[in-house]
């Protein structure tokens, strides 16, 4: 009686949790303004031009092109690349 309360209630959970996933995917659009963002990070990258990745990963994490883990990324990228020399 237990284990079955237990699975309905792990199979709840799991429903809510994959309504949570979608809803939050709702309206993200991740289509040319993000590949047009990356592009920008990628031409700065490739000229080690770390400051203007900086700018470019901050501003556009706020404008919504890049999301918060995306803009960690970039700006980690010139720290990294410094620690290399």
């Amino acid at each position: 009686m237990i284990v079955l309360r237990c699975v309905k209630v792990t199979i709840a959970m799991m429903f809510v949790f994959v309504a949570l996933l979608l809803v939050g995917c709702i309206g993200k659009d991740g289509g040319a303004s993000t590949d047009e963002a990356v592009a920008l990070l990628q031409a700065a990258s490739k000229q080690k031009d770390y400051d203007r990745i900086l700018e470019l990963a901050d501003s556009l994490e706020k404008g919504g092109s890049l999301s918060l883990g995306e803009s960690y990324y970039w700006q980690g990228l010139p720290t990294t690349a410094c620690l290399r020399t």
